[in-house]
């Protein structure tokens, strides 16, 4: 029996397929039983029918909704993974918002390191993909105008009160990248430069500024010109053209509204699903732009991911489950800008401007073992991104995350004495630390030396000579006295600046490793035990402390603790006046 072809394309499959009816992975149709393989010929014939377009009278009939479905299947392939496993093992194929699979072949996005700013996805070849539009037929009898006509224009518009040239001139300039860049471009700076993006930043605030004033026709005709311009070319390659009209885009004043929050999603989307040398222009791009749009556009972001995780009016925005890409999109920009604000000095914004209160009240500790978890390496967590988590937020993943190494260790120590047929004893559950008031330092190096594997249980404190019972107050009495035994300067082992008001090591203390490894173990114990030191080190110290950030663990020799330390940093340590 000759093998079942393909009725549409001519391909030929094998017999050993068990579906009765199964569809061409070319061209979707169902095989037909019975047919002779196809010839030669007609292979020739098929391939030289694919290189060409179809007619117009061949194409389905597909409605006005559905065809914008379609393109903005595009853009909502890039993060349909990021909040689910896939348990099947990537046997199936993941299914859009209202059913129908993902287009394949779609590169995850993995988290954007700190201080990188890009995420790890290559550029397609040149040559390859959508075929590229032509900006010179979309411009084809566009006249920009300049920054004077616009205002002249306006001023006119106001006076006569007919504002049809300035509602004709919106509905253009945001219909395509082609015209964004036309209009805004400023031709006499070098348009291949990393460092300035090329655009008349004055004309763009204008244009924003009076956006806002004008009526809510011209500002919904002005959406939906950006929902074309976003539309066009969805998996055309992009280049540094629609670079700055993204970066355009981006400071529009009407995203701040949570009714445009759709359309801001997929320009979120398009900006974070840019490979590395893409983003490598923003940041540098970014960093160029005033400090207060900059903000602005920080808080836009932030105050995005807050609506959405809980939004004020639940029926405004569209179910969570159809939209599970909209946080993370917005969280990679912001790493963006993150990146941009690290690499300025001094930096643009505080670094509490990256915050978000609003994840104080989500699950961290879901965050958190999610982000843990070597098999979800690709899932989207916030604990990826830790610049956007307050200082409370990080406070509370660390102490939960300590109770449950001390329940882990301590119950590791109760199944040894069992499998051991000793006798448990609740002792065995704490790190019982007994010092004499006298010989305090003493005392805690030799029993922090003998008790290195229960470091990580519940400290409990025991000052000779004094019976009782610690509930928390001898623990946090022990390190009050140890951190002002130590850093005493009679000690030996720091110095007091009091123009810095802090610390810093003691040049001529050089035979001391034993007590500055104490020092480590105390500032380690009093984290993990959630207690508050009176210790105050220059910028400088923890810099070193965070080089690298997370030490391998796999390399117990990795090299630690060396970094650029630059004047400035030196000058937190020991300032001087001049």
């Amino acid at each position: 029996m000759a093998d079942p072809i393909c009725a549409t394309c001519q391909a030929a499959i094998a017999h050993n397929l068990q579906n009765r009816r199964p569809s061409c992975p070319d061209c979707g149709s169902t095989y037909v039983a019975g047919m002779p393989p196809p010839s030669q010929q007609q292979q020739q014939n098929r391939r030289g029918s694919k290189s060409r377009l179809p007619n117009l009278d061949e194409q389905p009939n597909v409605t006005e909704s559905d065809g914008i479905a379609k393109r903005f299947s595009g853009i909502s392939s890039f993060f349909s993974s990021l909040g689910s496993k896939n348990k099947n093992g990537g046997g199936k194929k993941e299914k859009g918002t209202k059913g129908r699979p993902f287009s394949g072949g779609v590169t995850k996005l993995p988290a954007i390191q700190s201080g990188q700013g890009m995420v790890s996805q290559s550029a397609p070849p040149p040559g390859q993909g959508a075929k590229q539009r032509s900006p010179e037929k979309e411009l084809k009898g566009y006249k920009p105008k300049t920054y004077k006509q616009f205002e002249y224009d306006m001023e006119k518009a106001k006076t006569s009160e007919n504002f049809k040239s300035i509602q004709s001139f919106y509905e253009t300039v945001f219909s395509s990248f082609a015209h964004i860049n036309a209009t805004f471009m400023d031709f006499s700076k070098d348009p291949k430069s990393t460092e300035d993006s090329g655009l008349q930043h004055n004309y763009i605030d204008l244009i924003y500024q009076h956006l806002l004033d004008l009526s809510s026709e011209i500002r919904k005709v002005t959406l939906k010109a950006i929902i074309n311009s976003l539309l066009k070319d969805l998996k055309k390659p992009r280049d540094k053209n629609d670079l700055r009209a993204y970066l355009v885009l981006i400071q529009n004043p009407q995203f701040s509204s949570s009714s445009t929050y759709v359309i801001f999603a997929h320009l979120l989307r398009q900006m974070s699903g840019l490979c590395d040398q893409d983003h490598h222009f923003l940041v540098h791009w970014f960093r160029r732009l005033a400090t207060d749009k900059f903000k602005l556009i920080v808080e836009r972001l932030i105050q995005f991911i807050s609506v959405r995780l809980f939004p004020p009016d639940p029926a405004e925005l569209p179910a969570i489950g159809k939209c599970s890409w909209w946080v993370p999109s917005a969280t990679k920009v912001i790493a963006l800008l993150n990146a941009a604000n690290t690499l300025s000095t001094p930096n643009k914004i505080h670094y509490t401007c990256f915050y978000s209160s609003t994840l104080d009240h989500v699950d961290l500790m879901k965050e958190y073992y999610a982000w843990q978890n070597p098999n979800n390496y690709q899932t989207f967590t916030f604990c990826q991104y830790p610049f956007i988590l307050s200082l409370q937020a990080k406070r509370t993943i660390m102490q939960k995350d300590s109770e449950q190494q001390m329940i882990i260790t301590a119950r590791r120590s109760l199944v040894a004495k069992v499998q051991q047929r000793q006798m448990p004893d609740m002792n065995m559950l704490f790190l019982n630390m007994k010092v004499r008031r006298s010989h305090l330092v003493s005392d805690s190096l030799h029993e922090i030396a003998n008790k290195k594997h229960d470091l990580k249980k519940k400290l409990r404190v025991t000052f000779n000579g004094e019976p009782g019972l610690d509930m928390g107050g001898l623990t946090k009495e022990w390190f009050l006295l140890l951190v002002r035994k130590i850093f005493r300067e009679e000690y030996g082992m720091f110095v007091y600046n009091k123009g810095a008001r802090c610390f810093w090591f003691n040049p001529g203390c050089v035979e001391c490793n034993q007590e500055f490894n104490l020092v480590g173990v105390l500032m380690g114990l009093a984290m993990y035990n959630g207690t508050i030191l009176d210790i105050r080190f220059p910028p400088c110290t923890y810099k070193k402390l965070l080089s690298p950030a997370v030490v391998p663990y796999n390399n117990p020799g990795a090299e630690v603790g060396r970094t650029n330390v630059t004047l400035d940093d030196l000058s937190t340590m020991n300032p001087v006046s001049i």
